[in-house]
């Protein structure tokens, strides 16, 4: 017997949709571990749950992962500084940075599934 498929939709019981969040962030983390492992990767994964409760995994760990991020991926892994690119024309990566500096999403409405509140 196999496992069945999942409609996507919001967890409407709040005890159900905690232990759905619980057991999903434990298998995104092993995931972003393997893909860390496997391609020598750095990453890092920030969510909330339900009840606001932030979670975090990086590697090596999140605050450099980010810090690269933000500082638009300068520093190579091996903490060489990287030639100058030259910018985008569209300005995205830095009008992401601005939103993440804000604390907005730079997500565009389609990836947003559900909003909690």
């Amino acid at each position: 017997m196999g496992r069945r498929k999942i409609e996507m939709k919001m967890v409407t019981d709040r005890s159900c949709r905690q232990v759905t969040f619980s057991k999903r962030r434990t298998g995104l983390f092993k995931k972003a571990n393997e893909l860390a492992t496997l391609c020598a990767v750095q990453i890092a994964i920030i969510v909330f749950s339900p009840g606001g409760k932030p979670f975090s995994f990086g590697n090596p760990g999140v605050e450099p992962v980010v810090g690269r991020f933000l500082n638009r991926g300068d520093e190579h892994h091996d903490g060489q500084q990287r030639p100058q690119r030259l910018p985008r024309d569209s300005g995205g990566r830095r009008r992401r940075n601005q939103e993440l500096k804000l604390g907005v999403s730079f997500f565009p409405p389609k990836y947003k599934l559900f909003q909690l509140g």
